[in-house]
């Protein structure tokens, strides 16, 4: 059996779960409003927005790759008895499974937190047929917009916390520009610098703060011999020192590369459910690789 055919019987097996589950669902925490997200930075935004009530379940857990992850039965079950599903936009857990989600739960309330976002068209020139870079949770200006987008489903979904929601959405936006402001600060006298990274996952946050980000890899696809000593001249050209690496990533090319231009190997985390942390962590981090 090809790897191909195996994953579609996986993911068949696991849509008729769904459906059992779905028909199955208990009067248990009848009172308890959940709500579900995809990925773990979105719970951040979630719990900030909402009265301390509200159960988030999360698709994809943090350390998982939302590439590659496929859901469990327990997170299918809380799947069934959510109100609202708010998903980030294009990534490719999304793409695979919102199609089977919404088939076997036609009255779950999809919303997508990407509403009204400046997409960057996918543009490495490898003919891959994703229109748009996924990645937007990583800019802070564009956490701006989803916040906004949540908040508004969440008051339609539940206007009896309107007034919770919107004291929250006023408070999450400030801390977001505060955010902005200080990560702007850090990297105010770095503009236009390049810094090399193993996946390509901050695309958004480049460009919120002029900076150019070199990637190693494409949708999950090593580099070539050929690619590889192409980003080895222009990393040299462009004396990088370090290598940026997510720690859900594979790190050898990463080191490969960074053995080969003299420099170190640092990991960040664009997923962390704590979004604040995890933004600032890379700010900092590329700011000390700049100087």
């Amino acid at each position: 059996m090809s790897g191909k055919d195996h994953k579609m019987k996986k993911i068949l097996a696991i849509s008729l779960l769904l459906a059992i589950l779905a028909g199955c669902n208990t009067n248990e925490n009848e009172t308890q409003k959940t709500i579900t997200i995809s990925i773990a930075p979105q719970k951040y935004f979630a719990k900030a927005l909402l009265p301390d009530n509200y159960d988030i379940n999360m698709m994809v857990p943090p350390g998982a790759s939302p590439a590659t992850y496929e859901p469990t039965p327990k997170q299918l079950q809380k799947l069934s008895q959510s109100e609202i599903y708010v998903r980030i936009g294009k990534i490719e857990f999304e793409q695979v499974w919102m199609p089977k989600i919404k088939d076997i739960n036609p009255e779950l309330k999809v919303v997508d937190a990407s509403e009204g976002v400046d997409f960057i068209e996918d543009g490495n020139g490898h003919g891959h047929v994703h229109e748009a870079d996924p990645h937007i949770w990583t800019s802070p200006i564009l956490a701006k917009q989803m916040t906004k987008n949540m908040s508004e489903a969440f008051i339609a979904q539940f206007p009896e916390d309107k007034e919770a929601i919107n004291k929250n959405t006023e408070k999450l936006l400030k801390e977001l520009e505060e955010i902005h402001q200080a990560i702007q600060g850090q990297l105010a006298a770095h503009s236009g610098k390049a810094f090399l990274i193993y996946h390509p996952a901050l695309a958004y946050f480049a460009r919120d703060y002029e900076l150019r980000q070199m990637a190693i890899e494409h949708h999950g696809k090593e580099p070539s011999a050929s690619d590889m000593t192409h980003i080895l001249e222009k990393a040299k050209k462009e004396n990088i020192s370090t290598v940026f690496i997510q720690q859900q990533f594979d790190q050898r090319s990463a080191v490969t590369i960074a053995d080969e231009i003299g420099a170190e190997v640092v990991v960040i985390n664009p997923l962390s459910e704590n979004w604040k942390s995890g933004i600032l962590d890379i700010s900092k981090k590329l700011k000390n690789s700049f100087e």
